[in-house]
C-alpha cells in the first residue's frame, strides 16, 4: 500500500494487497476539551488496489493519519487496522518516508549503509541472507551510485530524500507511507521516482 501526501495538500492512496481501516478514530493531544480533537469519529476502509484522496489545508490531520497507520501515534479512541490486524506500534510490515529530509537518516552511516540498515534487520529477523545486490539496485534506481560512500551531512536535501526512499523500498514493506516524499527533489528526479 502506498499513501502519498502531495505538496498541494492532496493525499493520494494506492493500496496493493493491503487493506487499511480507520474505525471510529479519534485523536487529541493531551487532556484537552472534546472540541480539541485533531481527528474525531473517522471511519474509512481503503480496500486493496484502490485509490483514495483526502484534500485539506495544512494542519488538518493528513500526516497524523499516516502516523496512526505507521504506529507512531495511538488513537485516543477507535482503532486502526492493517490487513485486519490492530496497529499498536510500528512494525516491519509498514514503512514511512518523512517530509523532513534531515531527521530520519543515520548520520554515522554512509548512503550505502543507510539503505542496507533495514535490510540487515529484516535478514536477521526473517533468517534470510542479506543481499547487497538489493542495495546496489536501489542506489542505481535513485541515482546515487556515485554518492554511495558519502555521509548524510555531505548530501543535498534531495539526495537525502532519495536515500530515505531507497531505504524504505529496499525492505519491500506491505505498506509504504509517503509524506510529501518528492517535495525536496528536482523535477527530473521527481519524474523518475514517480
Amino acid at each position: 500500500m502506498v499513501l502519498n501526501l502531495s505538496s498541494n495538500n492532496e493525499q493520494k492512496v494506492k493500496v496493493e494487497g493491503s487493506e487499511v481501516e480507520f474505525r471510529k478514530i479519534g485523536l487529541k493531544y493531551g487532556n484537552t476539551r472534546e472540541s480539541d480533537y485533531v481527528i474525531q469519529d473517522l471511519s474509512i476502509t481503503v480496500k486493496p488496489n484502490n485509490f483514495f484522496v483526502i484534500v485539506g489545508p495544512s494542519g488538518c490531520g493528513k500526516t497524523t493519519l499516516l502516523r496512526l497507520v505507521a504506529g507512531f501515534l495511538k488513537p485516543s479512541s477507535g482503532e486502526v487496522r492493517v490487513n485486519r490486524n490492530i496497529v499498536n506500534a510500528p512494525g516491519p510490515d509498514r514503512a514511512m518516508v518523512f517530509q523532513n529530509v534531515d531527521g530520519p537518516l543515520l548520520e554515522w552511516l554512509n548512503v550505502r549503509q543507510n539503505i542496507a540498515f533495514g535490510l540487515k534487520f529484516r535478514s536477521r529477523d526473517r533468517k534470510i541472507p542479506f543481499d547487497s545486490k538489493i542495495v546496489d539496485y536501489w542506489l542505481e534506481t535513485v541515482g546515487l551510485e556515485s554518492a554511495s560512500e558519502k555521509l548524510p551531512h555531505e548530501l543535498s536535501g534531495g539526495m537525502k530524500q532519495r536515500v530515505q526512499i531507497a531505504r524504505i523500498l529496499a525492505v519491500n514493506p506491505q505498506v509504504v507511507l509517503l509524506d510529501e516524499p518528492f517535495a525536496a527533489l528536482d523535477a527530473q528526479s521527481r519524474r523518475l521516482l514517480q
